[in-house]
């Protein structure tokens, strides 16, 4: 019977290679998570930007015709001027609802985890407020608010829903402004990221094939 060897080098380089490889896609993967994800009181369903408000839901969307044409935004507002946020309802129960839409200046600088309670009272949001859509029900469930943004910054958008009943509900939207797309620069560390994990596996392979010759 012909004796069996095992090359334990080649075995363990072949464990380091499946290691890395294994680090390199969850580290992809994380790196895409964050690309497809928003922030704030938005978040990605079905390639769709959705604000819950309390148990309904709105489809989110931003637009700046005069720069982007017809291209949408998922919160962030990459250039200043006018830009048009729309927001439609999911859920048909809020066509019957009084809807209230504002955009706030985040003059507390509270960022992307800005919450309701950390704005202040009543006077403070109406300090704040550059922006305002008066509470009113929207039978087509489409509410637009537009305005023409002066400068770059962080501003919250909020939105009070008065239901007939269980009380009024409010969310918030953290969002920038004037700061580019806030989503290319990780689409491009996964995209160097990748190009690099394929160089240094192909260098590894050609290593292993020369040692084994």
């Amino acid at each position: 019977m012909p004796a069996i060897t095992i090359d334990c080098i080649a075995v363990d380089r072949l464990g380091a290679r499946q290691r890395l490889l294994t680090g390199l896609l969850l580290l992809l993967s994380c790196l895409w998570l964050e690309a497809a994800s928003a922030h704030g009181g938005v978040s990605l369903e079905d390639d769709l930007c959705v604000l819950s408000l309390g148990t309904y839901r709105m489809h989110f969307t931003g637009y700046q015709p005069e720069t982007s044409g017809a291209q949408e935004f998922c919160e962030d507002i990459p250039q200043t001027g006018t830009a048009v946020i729309v927001l439609d309802a999911i859920d048909d129960a809020l066509r019957s609802i009084p809807l209230e839409v504002r955009i706030l200046k985040d003059t507390q600088d509270l960022g992307n985890d800005a919450k309701v309670e950390e704005l202040g009272d009543a006077a403070a949001i109406e300090a704040a407020t550059v922006a305002r859509l008066e509470s009113a029900v929207h039978a087509t469930g489409s509410s637009t608010l537009q305005y023409a943004f002066p400068e770059a910054g962080r501003f919250i958008g909020l939105v009070r829903a008065q239901p007939a009943v269980g009380g009024e509900v409010v969310a918030v939207f953290p969002f920038a402004v004037g700061g580019g797309s806030s989503q290319w620069w990780i689409y491009g560390v996964v995209v160097l990221v990748a190009l690099l994990a394929a160089t240094a596996l192909f260098a590894w392979a050609s290593r292993g094939r020369e040692s084994a010759a």
